[in-house]
């Protein structure tokens, strides 16, 4: 599939595509395959931290915007969209004007009117990144926390243990009813700290 001009032959694809997304909600630029950006609305030279005057200049590139271990892959897409005319939504990185980076969800079409052109599609991925971050580090804090709460737990029942334990070595030579009691009670609080770790153990799976 390719981007088809329905108005007159005489205008260029990008007026009716600028038209239809004048609210910049999306990023939008024009390209041709060996990398110069033709045209872009606000909202993609928003998302780079670049001005328009930097577009007018003619050196924005896409292929310079793109870190070197994304290239490789742009370079088969490349062929992709030379052969078929279109691609699928991809994930990929851009720099920023700062030399920060921003992850984009593209989409690419190439335009009817020519062979060498191609319309883009670039989604702001960052808050979504952010968030799934931010999701990740939730789940590495709570398992931190039910491992700091196991760990306190077992060594407070361990300790309670060893105090039963010497309690009843004390008692066997002198009452040994006692020390017996003592045992059983010990091995009973053995039982229930072995249950709490396992379900401590199965929380954290």
């Amino acid at each position: 599939m390719m981007v088809k001009n329905d108005n007159s032959p005489d205008e260029h694809p990008w007026a009716h595509i600028r038209r239809l997304t004048g609210a910049n909600i999306i990023g939008i630029y024009e390209i041709d395959l060996e990398g110069r950006i033709i045209e872009a609305n606000d909202a993609f030279l928003h998302m780079l931290g670049y001005e328009r005057e930097d577009l007018l200049s003619g050196k924005l590139r896409w292929t310079d915007l793109t870190p070197p271990e994304w290239r490789a892959a742009d370079a088969q897409r490349l062929e992709k969209v030379k052969e078929v005319g279109i691609l699928q939504p991809f994930e990929k990185e851009y720099f920023r004007r700062d030399g920060t980076r921003v992850p984009v969800l593209v989409g690419v079409a190439r335009l009817e009117e020519t062979e060498n052109q191609a319309v883009v599609f670039a989604l702001d991925m960052s808050e979504q990144k952010r968030a799934e971050a931010e999701e990740v580090e939730a789940r590495v804090n709570e398992r931190t926390r039910i491992s700091r709460e196991l760990q306190d737990t077992l060594l407070q029942n361990f300790h309670g243990l060893v105090y039963q334990f010497q309690a009843a070595r004390n008692l066997v030579s002198r009452h040994s009813d006692d020390a017996l009691r003592s045992l059983d009670d010990a091995i009973k609080e053995g039982e229930k700290s072995l249950e709490e770790s396992r379900n401590a153990i199965q929380e954290l799976q």
